[in-house]
């Protein structure tokens, strides 16, 4: 953390751009010590003391950076963006409580994310890092996709707003480039959500964004549909996310004409 804080320190008197990859709290679980917070927790086996431990870590750092934006007469005037790259996924496996094969502890099958989808209860999994969604990173369940993404900008968004609107990783880069003034042609998938940001009705949003991933792709609408493909079993399914949060109604025979719509766009 010293050469960020270091960085901010030095660029604090001209228009600077941070980049922070943390790998935090990706596997394999690894930390210096357990945190006090979570010595003594007897809700956690010890690998999720210390994966525990990682996440703290996370938030550490990000209170860190905040508190140097601060220091240097920065907070109010520097946007801060902080989102991930996938959703949940299982690093602090341990025999006899979550199985590292992702298996169902109480039928002891595999979960396939198709027939047999990974569920934090079915798993063993204290975190439920997706949140009750259905699947994890790899699949193209919600569980798998969904990421934060939080913004802050003081005296410009909201505190504590909150924004419904569909958005995907590729929509960061136009709308960082509109907010700073970035005039060229920009060839890429992303739609700026800059207006959203600030409350104003947007000028264009996304009809669906599409998302890849190891058992095949998925579309989602900006209603709240959502086909996606099997590649194992050669399969679709049709969901309606915002009555189905866990996925688990195949909608496909219901309504023919949306699913084979949507088919189409694959």
């Amino acid at each position: 953390m010293d050469s960020i804080t270091t960085f901010i320190r030095k660029n604090k008197d001209k228009p600077f751009f941070l980049y922070f990859p943390t790998q935090l709290p990706h596997g394999p679980v690894s930390i210096p010590k357990v945190h006090d917070d979570y010595i003594n927790d007897s809700r956690l086996t010890q690998i999720e003391k210390e994966y525990a431990s990682m996440v703290k870590l996370l938030d550490d750092n990000v209170g860190e950076i905040m508190e140097e934006l601060k220091k240097n007469g920065l907070d109010d005037n520097t946007i801060v963006i902080f989102s991930a790259d996938n959703g949940h996924e299982i690093y602090y496996a341990k025999e006899g409580r979550i199985d590292k094969k992702y298996t169902n502890r109480y039928t002891k099958q595999r979960f396939d994310d198709y027939d047999r989808k990974y569920y934090s209860e079915l798993a063993g999994d204290v975190f439920d890092g997706n949140g009750g969604r259905a699947g994890i990173k790899r699949s193209n369940l919600q569980g798998g996709i969904n990421v934060p993404l939080i913004v802050r900008w003081p005296n410009k968004i909201a505190a504590k707003s909150v924004s419904k609107r569909l958005v995907a990783g590729y929509d960061i880069l136009p709308t960082v480039a509109e907010i700073t003034g970035f005039s060229k042609e920009l060839k890429v998938d992303g739609v700026s959500f800059y207006d959203e940001l600030l409350g104003k009705k947007s000028k264009a949003e996304h009809d669906y964004v599409v998302f890849s991933s190891f058992i095949g792709p998925t579309l989602i609408t900006n209603d709240g549909w959502k086909i996606r493909y099997y590649y194992n079993k050669k399969a679709f399914n049709l969901y309606y996310l915002p009555e189905d949060f866990k996925e688990e109604n195949d909608l496909s025979i219901e309504h023919p004409e949306k699913y084979n719509s949507l088919k189409k766009c694959f």
